[in-house]
């Protein structure tokens, strides 16, 4: 087993609006991936909601709960508390949408372990 420390998501912009178009963030292909670390900012004026999915292979973000779900005032950065210590599973992915579009930028980091 081989684990290495690793940015899962850099500051990806969500783009998405809905459970049925979530952007994905992260594809752990031929590993698992925990998560230890997970922010988001939101550069709009307004407070945004983000839903935060994690999907097995071929598993759609409409066939599940997400597993953090958090709204995010108007120009601040937080800690997606509810995030960390989940696994994505081997060939899952990790995928969120928001309230508003273009205005929220998540960071995620964690252990690649193969």
């Amino acid at each position: 087993m081989s684990v290495s420390i690793k940015q899962l998501v850099g500051n990806d912009l969500i783009t998405g609006t809905t459970d049925a178009a979530v952007d994905t963030l992260y594809t752990a292909s031929n590993l698992t991936a925990q998560i230890n670390a997970a922010t988001v900012h939101n550069s709009n004026g307004s407070a945004v909601d983000i839903s935060v999915y994690i999907l097995p292979s071929g598993v759609a973000a409409t066939a599940v709960d997400p597993v953090a779900v958090q709204n995010i005032a108007a120009g601040e950065s937080e800690v997606l508390a509810d995030l960390i210590g989940h696994v994505v599973p081997k060939d899952g992915t990790l995928a969120a949408f928001a309230g508003t579009t273009d205005v929220l930028r998540v960071t995620v980091s964690g252990l690649e372990i193969t």
